[in-house]
């Protein structure tokens, strides 16, 4: 390097390029890969700056090996600083002890405070020794209580061993020393404890003392105390007297454990004495000991929240468990009650209940207060179900508990504002759940029309007698309709029409109207909800379902589903403008053109597509026609306006119900495929394909113009396709007729397809039709192909797709052709390859005239169609000769084009007509020479290879390049 450059880099570094990365073996002037220079100013600042980029790179892997290093003993002062056992200045001795060299010229910092220089080097060993041992997992407090847990409990077990096993080996004397001994000195232990502050020992011995005393009850039960009593009650005593003694013991000794050990235990006694009496007396038993409960809460809640924190939330916990526990029991007890007498004790329990639950929601402030509203509404209303539920007959003992939830939510409007809303949720949701039982029967009843389809315009009236089954749920659906319109004072719900429809189309039904008349009350009560809807739009769908259920009805007679379906189209079409009015009045109105058509005879099927047709019109004229309508309760404004505008609306239902018009009939579309078969059996006549529907057409054709007319012009070619299609298959006429409609119908979408993309799909769909249906006969083949070719060819000269339209003519050429060599009975293979191959060469052609390509997609199809069948067929002297002299001018061709794909097909075909050719002679001359003249000349032209193996190489290499620079 020259004398301004930098050293060559020293050995510490592996010196390479610093372009291409080449190792160097020393100072070069430049790179001998890449030939990058390295001498030179530049060359020198480069060394220098790839030594300080190595030097950066070592310094930051040290940097991030102490960082994490640094991190861990961070970690272990934070576990140490947890438990409590992390000595001063740890975080100060592990920094002076992870940074070698720390003086007093350098002080860590500990949480924002700087250390002395003398305490962090003085603590370097503490520091070391402290990164050595592991981390503690657990705190000593916990450890504590762990071991103080399993003593307990090892002391308890060996206590029940011991009265269980070897109580009967001591006498009356040694038993009462026993006993009096373990328990005396087991409760006074914790005060003992207590005053050298070992809290948690005491705590511990303390419950063992407790859990002592319900075994000296156990073990005086064994020596015969109290025999008259029964076991059950013995228990309950026991259990209340040491529950007793807990609250007792917690109060003297001042332990904090015995007195949630008492609230636990007291929820035993009651229930117990109560079994052994009689399940008369549960439910009064288990809502005092929940009542106490809540007096236990509230009495915690006035004392110190520290002190008292877990002795609420163990007597919240008793209080829902005993609350939930009383409430079930309770409202199985009255369920199962015969008479009203047996219910009322169970009753009058569960008002103490409800009362109970209202007391402590008064004394909630969060948001947990709906836990005991809910348990206080259930209460009370299965008490004042209770004593009315037996003097009832099976089918109506859910009514008393509908109107009780009824009565509950009444009364929960009396409630502060903080409980109301709960209260009055409650009560409405137990009234909904109590008459779940009752809406099946209701549905299957609603719903019987759907069963007697079969007997549809039977010409009888549908008669049935009165169903006393479903009078319980009118009665039921007649109640919560009230009282959701008395609640719409304070807060406006659709909960008045809910239930209010339903009960008026069950009166029809339950009390037996007959047929008519229940028939009108279906009518007028769609006509009133009609009515209503014009102030109140949630009464649409009411509306709704009632003209539902008067259609299904009014299908038993004829002339009855005319009445319904004309009367329900002029009330909606008359009444109000409403988004729900349009589809009301489309629906009605194509039900109506459906029930004529079917009434006339037609296929219920086509009926069904030519009305929902007409439905779809209905709805786009009266998307042009109904002026916007405004209700008090929904004004839309700005976007939301627009969108549910009547037009607008109008519009999209309308091609919902055009979509949905081409179900019905999707058999005759689908038939449509069937004029393909001719393609698989050609000139054999046409297989049976039509069948007379004469309303398919029709109801496709008003579908497609509503379609059109609503979206896009050019939706006009796809529906009009489809309906060009569909006529041959379900219009009887003429094979010509047929024929001259599909080339027709192909012309008409080549030439929307001059200005709109779809039509041209349209018009490959109906030309292959078609086609399809031409290849029946021979004389239709000859006749069709030449009129889709010309269309073909105007749509190349007229349209933009010139390429495309090109193609099509040109195959179709083709194709008339082969058609004419078939009807002349030609045999010659040529006659059927030819044509189609000389329209793909013509087409490659026309596609190299823009731009500059590979000739093997433009030539290579045409040509191999061309020569390969020829090669392929039966090998004669005038074939032979016009197949050589056509891959000759082909070879010439590609070569004077510089052609990749005619010279190399062009060749590869010369060459296989000469070696088909000469082919004889050679196996003649094979059979005639001595056999060793093969084997000296296959050797003498190996050693002549060999010779000037290097020549021919580079003559392969010149030939292979060659071809390749072809085109």
């Amino acid at each position: 390097m020259h004398s301004d450059s930098a050293k060559f880099p020293a050995a510490g570094l592996r010196p390479s390029c610093p372009e291409c990365g080449n190792p160097l073996s020393g100072p070069l002037p430049a790179c001998p890969r890449c030939g990058l220079p390295l001498s030179g100013p530049v060359a020198a600042e480069l060394w220098q700056v790839d030594g300080a980029l190595a030097s950066l790179r070592a310094r930051e892997a040290q940097l991030l090996g102490r960082r994490a290093q640094l991190l861990g003993l961070l970690r272990a002062d934070r576990e140490r600083f947890a438990t409590g056992s992390r000595s001063s200045g740890g975080l100060v001795e592990a920094e002076a002890e992870g940074r070698p060299g720390a003086g007093a010229d350098e002080q860590p910092m500990v949480a924002g405070v700087r250390g002395s220089a003398g305490g962090a080097a003085g603590s370097g060993a503490d520091a070391r020794a402290s990164a050595g041992r592991p981390s503690q997992e657990v705190s000593r407090r916990t450890a504590q209580n762990l071991l103080l847990i399993l003593g307990g409990l090892l002391l308890t077990v060996a206590a029940i061993v011991f009265i269980a096993v070897s109580w009967g080996h001591l006498g009356i004397a040694g038993r009462s020393a026993v006993l009096a001994a373990i328990t005396g000195v087991t409760l006074a232990v914790p005060a003992l404890l207590l005053r050298r502050g070992l809290t948690s020992t005491a705590e511990t011995v303390g419950v063992l003392g407790l859990a002592l005393t319900l075994l000296d009850g156990y073990a005086a039960r064994r020596v015969g105390l109290l025999d008259s009593l029964s076991g059950t009650d013995y228990a309950a005593g026991a259990i209340g007297l040491t529950a007793l003694v807990a609250a007792a013991y917690a109060r003297i000794v001042r332990l904090t454990l015995p007195m949630p050990i008492a609230i636990v235990l007291i929820q035993v006694p009651l229930p117990l004495l109560a079994i052994d009496a009689s399940r008369t007396w549960l439910t009064v038993a288990l809502t005092a000991t929940a009542a106490l409960d809540a007096g236990v809460w509230i009495a915690a809640g006035r004392a110190a929240a520290a002190r008292t924190r877990g002795l609420r939330v163990t007597a919240a916990v008793c209080l829902g468990t005993t609350g939930t526990i009383a409430l079930m029991t309770g409202g199985y007890l009255t369920v199962i009650a015969e008479t009203a007498g047996a219910a009322l004790p169970h009753a009058g329990a569960l008002v103490g209940l409800a009362a109970v639950g209202l007391i402590i929601a008064l004394r909630v402030d969060d948001s947990t207060r709906v836990l005991p509203v809910v348990l206080a509404a259930t209460a009370l209303t299965l008490a004042l179900s209770a004593p009315i539920r037996p003097l009832l007959r099976d089918g109506w003992q859910v009514l008393p508990y509908t109107a009780a939830a009824l009565a509950v939510m009444a009364l929960a409007v009396l409630l502060p504002s903080r409980l109301r809303t709960a209260g009055v949720a409650s009560g409405g949701v137990l009234a909904l759940v109590s008459v779940l039982p009752l809406a099946p029967e209701a549905a299957i009843v609603l719903l019987s029309p759907l069963s007697r389809l079969d007997e549809v315009w039977a010409g009888t009236a549908w008669l049935w007698g009165p169903i006393d089954s479903v009078r319980p749920a009118t009665i039921a659906f007649a109640l919560l309709a009230l009282a959701c319109a008395v609640l719409a004072r304070w807060r406006r719900n659709p909960g008045a029409l809910v239930f209010g429809t339903p009960a008026v189309m069950l009166v029809a039904v339950a009390y037996g109207l007959g047929y008519l008349p229940a028939l009108a009350v279906f009518v007028a009560l769609a006509l009133l909800l009609t009515a209503v809807a014009t102030s109140y739009q949630a009464a649409t769908w009411a509306a709704g379902s009632a003209a539902a259920q008067a259609v299904a009805w009014s299908l038993a007679m004829e002339s009855a589903t005319y009445v319904t379906l004309g009367v329900l189209f002029a009330a909606w079409a008359i009444l109000y403008r409403r988004p729900a009015a349009l589809t009301g009045a489309v629906l009605s109105g194509g039900g109506l053109m459906w029930a004529l058509l079917a009434g006339a005879g037609l296929p219920v099927l086509d009926s069904c597509a030519v009305g929902l047709a007409v439905a779809a019109a209905l709805a786009l004229a009266a998307g042009y026609v109904t002026p916007p309508a405004k209700h008090d309760d929904d004004r839309p404004s700005g976007r939301t306006e627009e969108v549910w505008s009547p037009r607008t609306f109008g519009h999209g239902l309308a091609v919902v119900l055009a979509t949905l018009s081409v179900l019905p009939v999707i058999d005759a579309v689908a038939s449509v495929l069937g004029s393909y078969v001719p393609a698989f059996t050609p000139w054999r006549g046409l297989p049976q394909l039509v069948e007379q529907r004469l309303l398919v057409a029709p109801a496709l054709a008003l579908s497609g113009a509503v379609l059109t007319l609503v979206t896009r012009p050019a939706a006009a070619a796809v529906a009009g396709s489809i309906v060009v299609a569909v006529v041959p298959v379900t219009v009887p006429m003429p094979y010509p007729l047929v024929l001259a409609l599909l080339v027709a119908g192909t012309a008409a979408a080549a030439a929307v397809a001059t200005r709109n993309r779809v039509g041209a799909g349209a018009a490959l769909w109906l030309g292959s039709l078609a086609i399809g249906w031409a290849l029946a006969f021979q004389w239709a083949t000859l006749a069709v192909l030449p009129a889709l070719a010309l269309v073909a060819g105007a749509s190349a000269v007229l349209g933009r797709a010139r390429f495309a339209a090109m193609a099509i003519a040109g195959l179709l050429v083709a194709g008339e052709a082969v058609a004419v060599a078939r009807a002349m009975a030609v045999e010659a293979v040529e006659a059927y390859t030819l044509p189609f191959a000389l329209v793909l060469l013509a087409l490659g052609w026309w596609r190299t005239r823009s731009r500059q390509i590979s000739s093997w997609p433009v030539y290579g199809p045409g040509l191999a169609l061309a020569f390969g069948p020829s090669l392929l067929a039966e090998a004669g002297s005038l074939r032979s000769l016009l197949l050589g002299i056509a891959a000759l001018a082909v070879t010439l061709a590609g070569a004077r084009g510089r052609l990749q794909a005619p010279a190399v097909l062009g060749g590869l075909t010369l060459a296989a007509v000469t070696l088909r050719e000469l082919a004889p002679w050679i196996a003649e001359l094979v059979g005639v020479v001595p056999r060793w003249v093969p084997i000296a000349v296959g050797g003498l032209l190996l050693l002549v290879v060999g010779a000037t193996y290097e020549a021919r190489k580079r003559d392969l290499i010149r030939l292979k390049d060659a071809v390749a620079r072809l085109r």
